[in-house]
C-alpha cells in the first residue's frame, strides 16, 4: 500500500522595499528621466485602480514595471496624485511610490535613491517604512490585485486561439 505524504507549505511572504518620490513632473516625463539615470526600461501598464480610504470612491493611478532579471527584482512606479485624489493621504507630500519586489539590501537601496536624487527636478527621494502610513495593508493588497490583472492579461495573449 503506497504512503502518503502530507506537505504543509506556505507560499513565501512578498517582501517590497518601499520608496517616495517628490517630482513635481508628469509620469511620462519622469519616467523618461529615470529610465535613463537607471539605465532601464519601465514599462506603462494599465492604470491602477483603488478605492480611496478617505471616499470610499475607486480613482485610477498610472502604473509602470520593469523586471531586473539578473538581481530577481521588480520594480513598480505608481503615482500617488491624480488629478482628483491622493492615493495615500498620509504621503500627500511625495509625487510617486516605488516599489521593488524581492530581496534589496541597504547597500542597493542607498544606490539607488542616489540615482534618484540625482535626477532633474526631484526634490526628494527616501525609504518609506510600512508603519508610516496606516492603510499600507490596504494599498499592498491593491498593489498586489493589479500585477496579478497584468499577470493575467499577459497570459491570455500569449496563449494561442484554436
Amino acid at each position: 500500500m503506497a504512503r502518503k505524504i502530507k506537505l504543509k507549505t506556505r507560499p513565501e511572504p512578498v517582501y517590497y522595499t518601499i520608496l517616495g518620490i517628490s517630482c513635481h513632473l508628469m509620469d511620462y516625463r519622469f519616467m523618461h528621466l529615470i529610465n535613463k539615470a537607471m539605465d532601464v526600461t519601465f514599462s506603462r501598464e494599465d492604470d491602477m485602480t483603488s478605492s480611496l480610504p478617505s471616499t470610499g470612491l475607486p480613482a485610477t493611478f498610472s502604473f509602470y514595471s520593469f523586471k531586473d532579471e539578473d538581481q530577481r527584482n521588480i520594480y513598480y512606479l505608481i503615482s500617488n496624485l491624480n488629478e482628483d485624489f491622493i492615493l495615500i493621504p498620509e504621503l500627500k507630500h511625495i509625487d510617486y511610490i516605488m516599489l521593488i519586489e524581492g530581496d534589496f539590501k541597504k547597500k542597493k537601496k542607498d544606490a539607488l535613491l542616489s540615482v534618484i536624487r540625482s535626477v532633474q527636478k526631484v526634490q526628494m527621494a527616501f525609504e518609506i517604512k510600512v508603519a508610516d502610513f496606516k492603510n499600507a495593508e490596504s494599498f499592498l493588497t491593491d498593489v498586489e490585485m493589479h500585477i496579478s490583472d497584468i499577470q493575467r492579461k499577459i497570459k491570455s495573449k500569449k496563449q494561442p486561439i484554436i
